[in-house]
């Protein structure tokens, strides 16, 4: 048997609905900006240049202070990301007051558009909170990158591979 419905409940469930699917999409966007990269077509060289391993002599060297190396160099985004779990918080807090980060993802890593969103983020939290913020931002890229490479590749007979 079908409800019955009479137009004015259903004008105001579909506009409660609706005004709630906008909130939910505003609210996402929203927050979602501070680390969201921009969509964009990106050719697989230069996904591969960016999730290269560079030299030791062109890695990222993690510093507690000036001429204090902790001995832990990174030579690509992933390995970055990983020492940045386990590295001394006091050596977070020196490299990002001093752009560090930001200019060897730029200058080395050749990912400008990365280093611009890390530049964007709160330095007056805690080093703590700032590793957080920074190495989920960093894994947030990765994956990105990691599913245009899939995007972009040619399948067999003719067929693009999907990401949902």
């Amino acid at each position: 048997m079908k409800k019955n419905c009479n137009s004015l409940s259903c004008a105001r469930s579909n506009r409660k609905y609706y005004i709630r699917r906008c909130v939910y999409f505003l609210v996402g966007f929203v927050l979602s900006k501070e680390t969201a990269f921009r969509k964009q077509d990106m050719p697989n060289s230069k996904i591969m240049e960016i999730l290269s391993i560079v030299p030791c002599e062109r890695g990222f060297h993690f510093f507690t202070a000036m001429g204090r190396d902790t001995g832990e160099t990174a030579t690509s985004l992933d390995s970055f990301a990983q020492k940045l779990q386990v590295i001394g918080a006091d050596s977070i807090g020196f490299h990002f007051s001093r752009k560090d980060f930001q200019n060897w993802i730029q200058d080395v890593i050749k990912d400008e558009e990365l280093a611009e969103v890390i530049d964007r983020l709160k330095e007056a939290q805690s080093n703590e909170d700032l590793r957080k913020e920074v190495v989920k931002t960093i894994q947030t890229r990765l994956t990105e990158l990691r599913k245009l490479v899939v995007a972009n590749a040619p399948a067999s007979d003719g067929l693009r591979l999907t990401l949902s």
